[in-house]
């Protein structure tokens, strides 16, 4: 927004320069990968918006069986996270300084057993 350039231009003493790019939909992206439906794991971090792009996961069509969540020690983020993600079948299983680590229980993975993680198998990568 021009008013965010405005005070870009104060703090750095120069406008930065506006670049644009074509935007896609992560469920797009996915496809073009020729992801698998059910993805081993995702690292989401991406400063803040985490809850706005897990609202717009194709849960319909892909998931994962562990899935780890940057919340900065934001609790109401933190909160509306793990209140989302619970419908999908995904469970807290351990928090790491600043992001929670989910299990999906619909496939069998629980948040009690310790031997969940271990049990995951990192085998491709697209």
């Amino acid at each position: 927004p021009p008013r965010e350039l405005d005070r870009l231009n104060r703090r750095l003493g120069f406008r930065p320069r506006i670049v644009s790019r074509p935007a896609r939909t992560i469920r797009s992206a996915l496809r073009e990968a020729n992801a698998p439906p059910i993805i081993d794991y995702w690292s989401l971090d991406i400063e803040g918006a985490e809850l706005a792009v897990i609202r717009s996961f194709p849960f319909d069509a892909y998931t994962f069986k562990v899935l780890t969540v940057e919340h900065n020690n934001h609790a109401p983020a933190q909160e509306s996270i793990r209140s989302y993600l619970q419908q999908f079948g995904f469970e807290r299983f351990c928090t790491v300084v600043i992001d929670d680590c989910y299990v999906n229980t619909r496939l069998g993975f629980s948040a009690a057993s310790k031997s969940t993680l271990a049990s995951c198998h990192w085998t491709r990568r697209f």
